[in-house]
């Protein structure tokens, strides 16, 4: 990985890659598994960020804000060169600080509606070949029909028991249906795994625990989440609310 590989990610995710260079671009994700892990964690920044947007001026507040800040992850002078994930944190931190600027409502009751689930990326954003259960669960669950979801999700566990896309949003859409036990079983596998997936897999444990008024687990479980993970900030900022 070097800081092309970087702006090239930038141009991907943004679409303004050239169509030749996006079809060699997808050609590379399939075959260096470096540059395709370092896409997927934006992709899942991205994801992290859509949770909190509307529809609305904030959302081209927020557009404005990272715009103008592109340049501290995608310098085109010479610089040195941070690791992928060096430059996820930095764009998690952003981006959570801002969304929880724009977004914090102390008013709300319902603590847990704060955090609802991450936007499921799609099969072309991941630079995969999409298939229809893949796409059936896609549509579902970004549509708020989790329970439709599910089995989709578990046909494709089925297939490939490691896949760890499916199995985080399977144990989502498990918390979402209120089958609290299911979820956390999902859950704990991708918290004890190592997919970019496994802090959001501890946070969703936490919520899961507050979601049955156990606030004590609840801390507990995003206490594991640590400050170099992306999502720390949401976790502190649930924490902040059960003070």
């Amino acid at each position: 990985m070097n800081e092309q590989d970087f702006e090239l990610i930038d141009q991907y995710l943004s679409g303004t890659m050239p169509s030749q260079e996006k079809e060699e671009f997808l050609e590379r994700i399939a075959a260096e598994p470096e540059l395709k892990a370092a896409l997927e964690e934006w992709q899942a920044a991205q994801a992290e960020l859509r949770q909190f947007l509307k529809p609305d001026e904030n959302r081209e507040q927020l557009q404005k804000h990272l715009a103008a800040r592109r340049d501290l992850y995608f310098s085109h002078k010479k610089a040195s060169i941070k690791t992928a994930k060096g430059y996820v944190i930095s764009a998690f931190a952003t981006a959570a600080v801002i969304a929880g600027l724009l977004f914090w409502s102390p008013w709300q009751k319902d603590i847990t509606k704060e955090f609802p689930p991450t936007h499921m990326i799609s099969a072309t954003e991941r630079g995969i070949e999409s298939n229809n259960d893949l796409e059936a669960a896609e549509n579902f669950y970004n549509d708020g029909q989790y329970a439709k979801a599910i089995p989709f999700l578990s046909n494709l566990l089925a297939k490939d028991p490691e896949d760890a896309f499916a199995r985080y949003h399977r144990g989502v859409s498990f918390l979402e249906n209120k089958q609290y036990e299911t979820a956390r079983a999902d859950l704990l596998i991708i918290y004890n795994g190592e997919s970019i997936f496994k802090y959001e897999g501890a946070f969703y444990i936490a919520l899961s625990y507050l979601k049955q008024k156990d606030r004590e687990k609840c801390k507990e479980w995003l206490a594991k989440i640590p400050e170099n993970a992306g999502n720390y900030f949401k976790a502190q900022r649930l924490l902040k609310e059960l003070k």
